[in-house]
């Protein structure tokens, strides 16, 4: 008999006895749901996930993780439906179309593969950056949706072969495939891999060769699955797939695999993302809206030259001369405090951020852009335009995103949830809870003296809200270097086990941690609305990334353990300003992604590579 502690490592047990609760509930609320053109129907939706969510099981396996897979649906889908157009639509074109898919989602995810395993860039900071220049690549070749696909294309996928639908011969193909990889050494050694890589690399393994083939894996189902989409919709759309990186996450993670690597496998990831869809179906058949779906990332120069905080700085020089050069003016004081003012804004997001991610254990916070709208919904509800309601709405709003925090810090510490999961599911919860609080209407006003606070001058030209970066920014670095708070969150960021030993609360330190993200989280919200003037439910959701992003241009280990918060707040100041010359060169929106993702990956070549395993 299963206990419940083995249940704990069975989590794919789990998942099916959801997936049959949901397969009752679903036959409940809809009652032809058995009938074989409805099961053939939902099938047909999943689909398109599951050859995701198996692609992104083995990257996973392999201790990475994807986060360009819905851009390479997208790009796969504009190619391909652009080929067969090209080459007149006919039965040669459709091939040569499905062939161009095929060969632009193996080679992206090679290039994933090289670039992170040849390179030793970070996982999930490299396939943002390439999601953007996959997603920029899509934009160009199809600026515009709508490219049809011929006929026989989408009546074949609709239809059967050899009497058999379509959609059942793909599941049976990928099941198939997963199988034969299962049974293979490639899956052992890829497994060692993600367990233990410097076990595995002692002993022989090619690591690289193993990540470079897992990313290709990824690369080639998220084909299949654009391939797919394409069929279902008839059509080429640049923005295809923009969901689907996350909710393959989520779903390889309800099949049992671990974030962490080494453990789980395909199967359970197809579970997983029936699990997730079925969820969809009975939230839509149970009438409730959509938006309620979201309830339920020269040895002195050679060492100045690793040096993050010089590297951002000298960036950030680079950039502000590239900016006067194409647009006179560009680097003058007016703009320069204004550019500082967004900054600004980022920089104290990601503090919560920098304080999660030295912590170490895979910590990140993906929560952080649901909670700066919650704070600036909130704050917004507070003041509604009254100067006086201004020091409730910073309390109310902080205090809402520290409870939050300690809710993701307790789920990440105590029940052992994914840092990634624990706060991808807290954002589902704030944004629905968003759409219920404010019925999907924007409410509540800034009070006129925050607007003039945080973006017109207070003294000697300069807002008052750098100044209150300024304030963070170096009592951040008192904290860090010169407390034992400080010097506790690095020690458990480093080695846990260690912290312990020495008699260290870890656990008390990381639920802190998280916390103090979503504080600062909050205090950003209110930062938001006064820049705005009034507040939207995703009004945050442009930080999440980018917070991270800043913090590994700044030079903190995702890993945790390592980094500085002047480091985050140069970070922050370069990804704004890379932004503004981008947009001031009036590139295509297209060339602003990947010229914004290249120069990601380089910043990453300079310093932000893991390090070499040695025997």
């Amino acid at each position: 008999m299963i206990g419940l502690s083995q249940l704990g490592r069975r989590t794919w047990v789990v998942t099916a006895v959801a997936l049959i609760v949901l397969l009752v509930a679903n036959a409940i609320l809809q009652h032809n749901f058995l009938e074989p053109s409805v099961v053939q129907s939902n099938l047909t939706t999943f689909l398109p996930l599951v050859l995701v969510a198996i692609g992104q099981t083995y990257v996973i396996l392999g201790g990475d993780i994807d986060l360009s897979v819905g851009a390479i649906v997208a790009l796969t889908n504009v190619v391909t439906v652009t080929v067969i157009a090209a080459l007149g639509g006919d039965g040669t074109a459709v091939t040569l179309g499905l062939l161009a898919g095929v060969g632009v989602g193996v080679g992206c995810g090679l290039i994933n593969g090289l670039i992170i395993a040849g390179l030793r860039f970070q996982p999930i900071v490299t396939t943002f950056a390439t999601s953007i220049v996959f997603s920029g690549l899509a934009l160009w070749v199809l600026p515009q949706a709508g490219l049809p696909v011929p006929e026989p294309y989408w009546r074949t996928y609709a239809g059967s072969v050899l009497g058999i639908p379509t959609v059942y011969v793909i599941y049976l193909v990928a099941f198939l495939l997963a199988a034969f990889l299962a049974a293979r050494p490639f899956m052992t050694r890829l497994k060692a891999v993600g367990g233990q890589r410097t076990a595995a690399f002692q002993t022989g393994v090619d690591i690289g060769k193993l990540r470079v083939s897992a990313f290709v894996l990824s690369g080639l189902f998220g084909a299949f699955s654009s391939l797919c989409l394409t069929g279902e919709t008839a059509s080429g759309d640049p923005l295809m797939g923009q969901t689907l990186a996350m909710s393959a996450i989520s779903a390889v993670v309800l099949g049992g695999t671990a974030l962490a690597g080494g453990v789980g496998g395909a199967l359970g990831s197809v579970l997983g993302a029936w699990v997730v869809g079925m969820i969809g179906s009975v939230i839509f058949f149970a009438g409730l809206p959509f938006e309620y779906q979201t309830l339920v990332h020269m040895n002195r120069f050679v060492d100045l030259a690793k040096n993050p905080l010089l590297i951002s700085f000298v960036a950030i020089l680079v950039l502000l001369v590239i900016g006067e050069l194409v647009s006179p003016g560009f680097a003058r004081g007016d703009q320069i405090v204004r550019l500082l003012t967004v900054s600004a804004i980022l920089g104290i997001a990601a503090a919560g951020q920098n304080l999660v991610i030295l912590g170490g254990r895979e910590g990140i916070d993906l929560s952080i852009g649901a909670v700066i709208s919650l704070g600036a919904v909130i704050a917004g509800n507070v003041m509604n335009g009254s100067d006086a309601a201004i020091p409730l709405a910073f309390a109310a709003a902080c205090g809402a995103g520290f409870l939050i925090g300690l809710v993701n810090g307790l789920g990440v510490t105590y029940l052992r949830i994914p840092p990634l999961v624990m706060t991808l599911g807290m954002m589902g919860v704030i944004q629905g809870g968003l759409v219920v609080l404010s019925r999907g209407v924007p409410s509540g006003n800034a009070a006129p003296a925050l607007m003039a606070f945080v973006s017109r001058s207070a003294f000697l030209g300069i807002p008052g809200i750098l100044f209150v970066w300024a304030a963070i920014i170096v009592l951040m670095a008192l904290v860090l270097k010169r407390t034992r708070f400080g010097w506790s969150i690095y020690a458990v960021g480093s080695n846990e086990n260690a912290a312990v030993l020495t008699g260290l609360p870890a656990r008390r330190i990381r639920v802190l941690l998280y916390g103090l993200a979503g504080l600062f989280g909050g205090f950003t919200g209110v930062c938001v609305i006064g820049y705005t003037g009034n507040s939207f439910i995703s009004v945050g959701d442009q930080y999440v990334l980018p917070s991270v992003i800043a913090v590994v241009i700044g030079g903190t280990s995702l890993s945790g353990g390592a980094g500085s918060y002047t480091g985050t707040a140069l970070g922050a100041i370069a990804l704004i300003l890379l932004q503004s010359v981008l947009t001031t060169l009036n590139l295509e929106f297209w060339g602003r992604q990947v010229i914004f993702g290249v120069t990601l990956l380089l910043l990453m070549l300079l310093y932000g590579r893991q390090a070499r395993l040695r025997v």
